[in-house]
């Protein structure tokens, strides 16, 4: 397994849509992520080759989780947080609100596997990320609970906005919801980024695989999600780190695994392998007027990432064309959602009371 590094040095915006404008996730979802891609891959190489991709990702040789934030210390050490598995929101002897509050753990505690009440001991950094102690040192983050409450990693925000071409005056203010990746300035420590990155799985090899790194380095420049027209979204570059295999591996044997992208179950069989989840909707977009009127993606429910699974399941990629009355599309090229599920190792200790 690779890293790709979403690399950002400084404050910078971007907006992931969750149902509408005023809504945005807080990481970079595995859906969004494989659209960009395959947008970048299409923009350097032919159909054919992109339909090739497409496959290698349906067969399951090409594999990715969503992107989620990382601190980078001026030296070199980095700490990656990985979605906090859902097995911690049904505990007893613990204080589930502030569990609740807690979104992302890192790798560190991922390989230790700590129970609800131990995670709850860890530094927990604005409130919302649970390291370890020697994480935490290595980064030169201070010890004070309260002071490590009030660095942040990640804020949300509204911005107004004024649509120029509006149809009445009603229309014409709206708010556009922002996530952003603070740079932290822990007292006597060189400045911290947030940055984003995802974990990829791949066999290809060769030409393909040179290829696909184009692709990549592409989408640093071109950037991602929403409003990139108005300096969201924007990417430095995209560095990959080989050798991330180790990195999340639990410290003990685990029966469990926890999915780290959005999954679209392949059947009743793979569903019956999530024991925990949590779901969320996704497409549903305009695609603009095709013939006589206005048309739209299918939704589609998707289990969250942080689901716990008894064992790997593949999941599936889906068309979401619009439908017509005989069943099939009058849209001649697919929309695909990437629902190929990525999971890692992972089982929490037992709470003991």
């Amino acid at each position: 397994m690779d890293l790709i590094i979403f690399k950002r040095t400084g404050d910078h915006q971007y907006h992931f849509g969750q149902n509408d404008l005023e809504d945005t996730f807080q990481h970079i979802q595995s859906d969004t992520l494989f659209s960009a891609i395959i947008n970048c891959y299409a923009m350097l190489y032919s159909q054919a080759e992109v339909a090739g991709l497409i496959e290698r990702f349906r067969e399951g040789n090409i594999r990715i989780s969503s992107g989620f934030p990382s601190l980078a210390a001026e030296g070199g050490y980095r700490v990656f947080f990985l979605p906090k598995p859902m097995t911690y929101h049904r505990v007893q002897g613990a204080n589930v609100k502030r569990i609740k509050s807690i979104k992302f753990i890192s790798a560190g505690l991922w390989r230790k596997g700590v129970s609800a009440q131990e995670l709850l001991d860890q530094p927990i950094l604005g409130g919302r990320f649970a390291m370890t102690e020697e994480e935490r040192d290595q980064l030169g983050l201070p010890q004070a609970p309260v002071l490590l409450k009030r660095l942040k990693p990640l804020s949300s925000d509204l911005h107004p906005k004024v649509r120029v071409h509006a149809r009445n005056q009603e229309d014409v203010f709206y708010h556009q919801a922002v996530v952003q990746l603070n740079e932290l300035h822990p007292k006597g420590v060189a400045p911290i980024q947030t940055q984003f990155y995802s974990i990829l799985d791949s066999q290809l090899t060769g030409d393909e695989d040179k290829r696909f790194k184009g692709a990549l380095h592409l989408l640093g420049d071109e950037g991602i999600g929403g409003e990139r027209s108005t300096g969201k979204g924007q990417i430095d570059e995209i560095n990959i780190l080989p050798g991330a295999d180790g990195l999340f591996q639990p410290e003990q044997p685990v029966a469990k695994h926890c999915s780290i992208s959005l999954t679209i179950p392949a059947g009743k069989a793979e569903f019956d392998l999530i024991s925990q989840y949590d779901l969320t909707i996704r497409g549903g977009g305009s695609l603009g007027k095709y013939k006589s009127h206005e048309r739209h993606r299918q939704q589609i429910r998707m289990i969250k990432e942080g689901a716990i699974l008894q064992q790997p399941i593949k999941g599936k990629i889906e068309d979401l064309r619009p439908q017509v009355q005989n069943g099939g599309s009058d849209i001649p090229l697919p929309i695909y959602r990437y629902g190929h599920c990525f999971s890692l190792p992972f089982e929490a200790r037992k709470t003991t009371t």
